[in-house]
């Protein structure tokens, strides 16, 4: 039976309206928005796209540079789709960091000069912007569930990657970043320019990363954008290793690996979500290992100087870079060593074009082209130096020199989150799956071989570098600092992993072995970050279930409340901090002079000065109020080798200030002077 059309279309017309209106009735009574959501989403909307569009358009940038480079030094390029993406990141976000340094030294930091640099940009390397958009996608839709290994890899990637992308558009909480990662742009943009600073000498490090936070923090306003820049070149960084493992294994197993050995550290997860720079390290550290293969696999000159760029690069970001240069070079003379000084000159000059940029800004604010090492700078001298090193306070004084000899082994066990020592959760294989090669050697391929001898050649130098500064120094043990070894520690395990297949089923089935056994640290690594995550409260705070203060308080206590008690001083108050490192959260009406390490007191009675000449010092500088941090001065009583020194502080103050306030928590009490 048959009915009419128009009937159907009477029926069809009453089901709409209808619909219609019981949902705008539902939604009238149960608003799933309103004003308040709506900015919330906006906002989440806006630390998402503008950092993902600002390393768009830096790999669009990099992409261009690099092929007309390949073009020109005739190379023929090896890499995979995603090592190509990333090599055009690593790149291209360097250049832009040279356009902030260019608008900051011009005095052309703030939004007008960002936006009008990048629509420039945007509208010159368009081509190149397109190509990576595509680029990007096809790496997505290349993604394949092709076993139930490999897809519990995806899954525990993705899921891990997820979580860390929330926690970075939460308000910052991490030490670093409200000492000086976000101290640097927001002083920046508050002056509309770069200028030295005496305060704090950690604004003097190169800041290639920091101006990227600055660009972002400037166009969008909001301090919660600025981690996803640090997210996403985590990503270049993961492609690079994983792009790296699936060119030399020839298997999308061995990449995802890889990336699972990688983001499952959890302290390298952490960085996914911190205001930090590492992450820039970790990329440099996968593409010079793929570049250093194909130099070795060519001799071509043009690789040594693509090499050199991408070192120049990356001691632009932090100086630990240096032993990346270091390890070039050993690679270099090992492979090839009758033409090691064209090489080793080819790879000084490359470098020091890409550094150039900041060493002429460590030469105009600091005095110094590698403030504050070597030539001093700007308020720095031999003790501080000692005191920033924690000189004295290596492995060697504490009796653990002997842990040198198994460095990887000794920091994957004993390294975790905020230790005496390492400070560094690493996971079980991320530093030891390599030494599965002394069992399966015979069994891979020749490319494969290769890589291990360059991976070591790399290595080596690196461990080198770390022993030696973990043996005298306190800060030396941190394996952060040597995080450009972990892509190619992670690409090497992968590789062995990869070909312990080959060694057949009898026995023992260790390949399937090695899988259990990383499916189950994987998923014990999981449980810490989940706990994390719900610890500090990020997907609550983002979601607009705990309020922006509220997580603040969970995560630093009463620090954020007490800087913003500040706010209340006279307009203009110079408040010098005592035992307090962290100025982020100072409030723009007053200023706020850090004590970032922990010597504003002892550095003066060290050289002499009396209490009283100390403080009539400080109040001829001009200094109103002073901020002190009483759980800083009891945590660190002898940071700076002056544990006497401090302990004059408490009756010194008490003869010549007078108490304001103090916390609620006891943290802290401000001071000013007695007739004020």
């Amino acid at each position: 039976m048959t009915e009419n059309r128009s009937g159907a279309l009477l029926r069809a017309i009453l089901f709409v309206l209808a619909a219609a209106l019981l949902i705008t009735a539902y939604y009238w009574v149960h608003k799933p928005f309103d004003a308040i959501s709506v900015r919330r989403y906006a906002g989440i909307a806006v630390d998402l796209l503008a950092p993902a569009l600002l390393v768009l358009i830096g790999c669009g940038v990099g992409r261009a540079v690099w092929m007309a480079f390949a073009h020109r030094a005739a190379l023929v390029s090896p890499f995979t789709r995603a090592e190509t993406l990333a090599l055009s990141g690593g790149i291209g976000l360097a250049l832009l960091g040279f356009v902030g340094l260019a608008l900051g030294l011009a005095g052309l930091y703030n939004r007008i000069a960002f936006l009008v640099a990048l629509a420039i940009l945007a509208v010159l390397f368009r081509r190149g912007l397109r190509d990576t958009a595509r680029d990007a996608v096809d790496i997505v839709r290349s993604i394949r569930f092709e076993s139930p290994f490999v897809s519990f890899l995806i899954v525990f990637s993705g899921a891990m990657l997820l979580l860390a992308l929330i926690t970075s558009i939460a308000p910052p909480t991490s030490w670093d970043a409200m000492v000086y990662h976000l101290v640097e742009p927001q002083r920046d943009l508050a002056l509309g320019r770069m200028s030295g600073s005496p305060e704090n000498f950690y604004l003097g490090f190169p800041k290639a990363i920091e101006t990227l936070f600055g660009i972002v923090m400037g166009v969008t306003g909001r301090d919660s954008s600025t981690a996803p820049v640090h997210f996403w070149t985590g990503i270049l960084a993961l492609l690079a290793a994983g792009g790296l493992a699936r060119r030399l294994a020839g298997s999308t197993r061995a990449a995802w690996v890889t990336v699972a050995l990688l983001i499952g550290s959890f302290n390298v997860w952490q960085l996914y979500g911190w205001q930090y720079v590492d992450l820039a390290i970790m990329l440099y550290g996968a593409l010079m290992f793929s570049v250093l293969l194909a130099w070795d696999a060519s001799r071509q000159i043009g690789w040594v100087v693509l090499l050199g760029a991408l070192g120049g690069a990356a001691f632009g970001v932090k100086y630990t870079a240096g032993a990346l240069l270091l390890a070039a070079a050993c690679v270099l003379l090992a492979r090839h060593p009758r033409r090691f000084l064209p090489n080793l000159i080819a790879l000084g000059l490359s470098a020091g074009v890409w550094y150039a940029p900041w060493a002429l800004r460590g030469i105009l604010l600091y005095g110094n082209p590698i403030y504050p090492y070597l030539f001093g700078g700007l308020d720095w001298d031999a003790s501080r130096m000692a005191a920033f090193s924690q000189s004295g306070r290596g492995l060697i004084s504490t009796g653990q020199a002997w842990e040198i000899a198994a460095l990887p082994f000794m920091a994957t066990i004993m390294g975790f989150d905020y230790g005496p020592t390492y400070s560094f959760t690493l996971g079980p294989f991320l530093l030891t799956a390599p030494f599965l090669a002394l069992l399966v050697w015979r069994w891979l391929a020749p490319v494969a071989r290769t890589a291990f001898v360059i991976g070591v050649l790399v290595l080596v130098p690196i461990y080198a570098y770390w022993a030696i500064t973990a043996l005298f120094t306190g800060i030396g043990m941190q394996t952060r600092l040597v995080i450009a070894m972990l892509p190619v520690s992670a690409v090497l395990g992968a590789l062995a992993i990869d070909a312990l297949d080959r060694l057949g089923e009898k026995p023992v089935n260790l390949g399937f072995l090695a899988r259990a056994l990383l499916v189950l640290t994987l998923s014990f690594g999981s449980l810490t970050v989940l706990s994390k995550v719900v610890d500090v409260r990020a997907v609550s705070a983002v979601m607009g279930g705990t309020s922006r203060d509220d997580l603040l308080f969970q995560n630093l206590a009463s620090h954020p409340a007490t800087l913003a008690r500040l706010g209340a001083l006279p307009a203009g108050s110079d408040v010098q901090f005592l035992w307090e490192p962290r100025s982020y959260y100072c409030p723009p009406t007053v200023t706020c002079r850090p004590d970032v390490l922990f010597d504003r007191w002892n550095r003066q009675r060290r050289a002499g000065l009396s209490a009283e000449d100390i403080f009539a010092a400080w109040r001829a500088s001009g200094i109103d109020y002073f901020l002190f941090f009483r759980t800083g001065f009891q945590a660190y009583p002898d940071f700076a080798n002056a544990a006497a020194f401090d302990q004059e502080f408490p009756a010194a103050v008490q003869a010549h200030l007078r108490e304001v306030w103090t916390a609620p928590d006891g943290r802290y009490t401000l001071y000013t002077w007695p007739d004020a």
